[in-house]
């Protein structure tokens, strides 16, 4: 048995079209997408339209991540009152209406998911953790933390993404698979990722893939599609071209700011992008 695990695609549509070709030449018997199609990025009409399409003709199996709430929050009418919530939050908003606030694709997609090895033992895929979809499981992440993450029926595999660190590591009697990122590497590595999964000799053999694709008709697509006229998409844009995190970042700096409304947005993301 073979499986392929992706997430993060966060609307990269020439990173999603490189990986799902590559995985079609790798012809896997399950593949599995662990969250985050949209936002976040250019493009996320074509790649919803594109994993929806996946599941329809090819059987991919898809959760929901956190990205997929944060466009559905906007569903709830209270988060349109707020002028400084629509400003800290431009991009899920500049994201619903690429979508024409019609989120019915992915508002069906399941937390998680699980599929079985031939050995009948459970594979269970979530975005983040089993706690919530923002609860990262990283590579330094202590024994105890991860032991919580994993829960208290533990899994024989676990798959996850959320973090764009890719990791494999065995806690315990659970192999921990996070595939990285497809659209936005943060290991420096701006290749798009995900993960392979071959079961022989009774057990999961795993390994992170890296993969090729054309970056500069992402960065096109950043200018073409409107999205680069928000301020906080030139932190995105950064993120891309370096293979590390801005938003995470600048949250922690600026956020209570921009709440105590001694700072805009604009300024702080200029701010943002002086820092080394």
């Amino acid at each position: 048995m073979k499986l392929a695990l992706l997430a993060d695609i966060h609307a990269n549509y020439p990173a999603l079209e490189a990986v799902a070709a590559h995985i079609a030449a790798w012809q896997p018997d399950e593949v599995i997408l662990a969250g985050d199609v949209i936002n976040r990025g250019p493009s996320p009409k074509a790649c919803l339209d594109f994993v929806v399409d996946k599941v329809a003709t090819s059987g991919w199996k898809v959760i929901k991540g956190n990205h997929e709430d944060y466009v559905l929050d906007w569903l709830k009418p209270e988060a349109h009152t707020d002028p400084l919530h629509a400003d800290l939050h431009q991009i899920s908003y500049w994201t619903w209406e690429q979508l024409y606030r019609s989120p019915e694709p992915f508002r069906v997609w399941p937390d998680q998911i699980s599929v079985q090895a031939p050995d009948g033992t459970e594979v269970r895929c979530v975005h983040a953790s089993v706690r919530n979809n923002r609860d990262s499981i990283w590579p330094i992440t202590p024994l105890a933390d991860m032991r919580l993450k994993i829960g208290p029926n533990p899994p024989s595999t676990l798959l996850v993404g959320h973090t764009h660190i890719p990791l494999v590591r065995c806690i315990d009697n659970t192999l921990v698979v996070n595939c990285g990122s497809v659209g936005m590497p943060f290991d420096r590595d701006t290749r798009a990722s995900y993960a392979q999964l071959v079961w022989q000799h009774d057990a999961w053999y795993s390994r992170i893939v890296r993969v090729d694709y054309d970056r500069a008709q992402t960065e096109h697509d950043y200018t073409t599609s409107g999205y680069l006229a928000l301020p906080m998409a030139e932190l995105t844009l950064r993120e891309l071209r370096e293979g590390r995190s801005q938003l995470f970042e600048w949250t922690e700096a600026y956020q209570k700011a921009i709440l105590d409304r001694t700072m805009t947005v604009r300024e702080s993301v200029r701010l943002q992008l002086q820092r080394p």
